[in-house]
């Protein structure tokens, strides 16, 4: 038996690739402007609170969601937009992780051929402490959730249309996850004690002055503080 050492912006990418579990298509219809996808996937409704106005993503491709309705044999999601084809959905969401500069450098790069929103961006460096008990060790972290927006928008549009229908269910998901069955193996909590998240709502993601994007884009983004312990891992 060794210790397997845990890399916290791996485990979180496996919290993010849980979100983005892929669902079936069972069938397809639109009215000229939008479609509507028939899937079974009635769990995602249940725990993952999709709601109108978040994004989806099939074959690379992002869709907004206008409504979502539940029946006895199958979920109805509307796009906005035509999809002829189509064989699953997922969330749309990109994670990344480093310092702000790091991701704002990756980003501009691949700003041509990437559909980069909604983001999940661990920022980086992360402060780490150590403890002699089961946990291996606690960690304070800070995750970015942004999306993309317009520039002439008011902050009450931004509130209303990005925060409140993106940014805020897809923080709402993740913390479902961090709380899941499925991650006990790696969060330590007290009980059913839930995860704390402290949030900060910048509509207009900027700098201090306020006088640029920090993400060189119109977004608006949660920052989101929060400390997990993460519990020893061993292999045999």
């Amino acid at each position: 038996m060794f210790k397997k050492n845990l890399i916290i912006s791996n485990e979180l990418q496996d919290v993010v690739n849980k979100m983005t579990t892929a669902h079936d298509i069972v069938n397809l219809t639109d009215n000229g402007t939008n479609t509507t996808i028939i899937t079974s996937s009635a769990y995602l409704f249940e725990n993952y609170l999709l709601k109108s106005g978040m994004i989806i993503e099939i074959d690379n491709v992002n869709y907004e969601v206008l409504s979502v309705a539940h029946t006895a044999n199958n979920d109805l999601i509307e796009i906005k937009g035509i999809l002829k084809v189509g064989t699953s959905w997922s969330l749309a969401i990109n994670y990344m992780t480093g310092t702000r500069i790091e991701v704002n450098q990756i980003l501009q790069q691949e700003s041509g051929n990437l559909d980069r929103f909604p983001l999940i961006w661990l920022l980086q460096p992360i402060e780490t402490n150590f403890e002699n008990q089961a946990v291996d060790f606690s960690a304070d972290l800070v995750l970015v959730f942004a999306h993309k927006s317009n520039a002439t928008d008011r902050a009450s549009k931004r509130l209303n249309e990005n925060i409140n229908k993106v940014i805020q269910p897809l923080i709402d998901i993740f913390k479902l996850q961090l709380e899941s069955n499925y991650f006990n193996y790696m969060i330590e909590r007290e009980g059913d004690k839930e995860i704390e998240l402290k949030q900060n709502i910048f509509p207009f993601y900027g700098t201090s002055d306020k006088k640029k994007s920090v993400l060189n884009t119109f977004t608006d983004a949660i920052e989101v503080q929060t400390q997990l312990k993460f519990k020893k891992q061993f292999i045999i």
